[in-house]
């Protein structure tokens, strides 16, 4: 959320996402979720899983990764970033 864009409607696509997700490993056994990328008409969320959170990014426009190493670049730089930094940061906002 931003002052650009104070929608919050994406974050509750991101949890519906994560709750299917949920519901799907427990009856499929999937395993190794590492993240889901939600386009809507304006934006991108994505949401990653780490160590020991969730972390979802709101893109604006929409945000393709064609090719695997895009896609795990993208991954591994999410992976890196220090959230108590984002947190201090005043272009974003905890939600």
């Amino acid at each position: 959320m931003t002052e650009a864009n104070p929608s919050t409607e994406w974050v509750q696509t991101a949890f519906q996402s994560l709750g299917l997700r949920s519901l799907l490993s427990a009856s499929l056994e999937l395993e190794g979720f590492q993240q889901i990328t939600i386009h809507s008409e304006a934006t991108t969320a994505i949401v990653v899983r780490r160590r020991q959170d969730y972390l979802a990014l709101l893109f604006q426009g929409q945000v393709a990764l064609d090719r695997a190493a895009e896609s795990q670049q993208m991954l591994s730089l999410i992976q890196a970033l220090n959230v108590d930094k984002l947190r201090q940061h005043p272009h974003f906002t905890v939600i």
